[in-house]
């Protein structure tokens, strides 16, 4: 192997490394987020608590923005459902407290696919 292709293996794990060290806090902060977050809607079906659902899928962009950048970017994304089985989105954010959108279940099945499973009562 070339002293090139060695040197990139070299910088690519340290970024790998880099990488994990910034994931952690913001992971934590993110999840965080999610857990405080409540929508008071109107109909109870729709009632959304952070730390009363279940979690279906979750997918994580970031850390950084570019190998040398200082400034972190990172989003958390969960999918999740409430107590009455309505599907859920939430996007994190570095400030302020993450979006919550309700998803409609034709929305759902089709970004989660094989983990969609329909809300209480309702037809698949």
């Amino acid at each position: 192997m070339g002293a090139i292709a060695i040197a990139a293996q070299v910088w690519h794990l340290i970024v790998l490394a880099k990488l994990k060290r910034q994931a952690g806090p913001l992971r934590a902060r993110a999840k965080e987020q999610f857990l405080k977050t409540e929508s008071n809607a109107s109909e109870p079906r729709y009632h959304f608590q952070g730390t009363n659902a279940k979690i279906i899928r979750e997918e994580e962009f970031g850390p950084i923005r570019g190998i040398l950048s200082t400034k972190t970017d990172y989003t958390l994304t969960i999918y999740a459902t409430n107590e009455a089985g309505e599907f859920f989105v939430f996007k994190s954010s570095p400030v302020g407290q993450g979006r919550l959108k309700h998803m409609q279940p034709e929305i759902a099945r089709a970004v989660l696919k094989g983990q969609y499973v329909p809300p209480h009562g309702a037809g698949s």
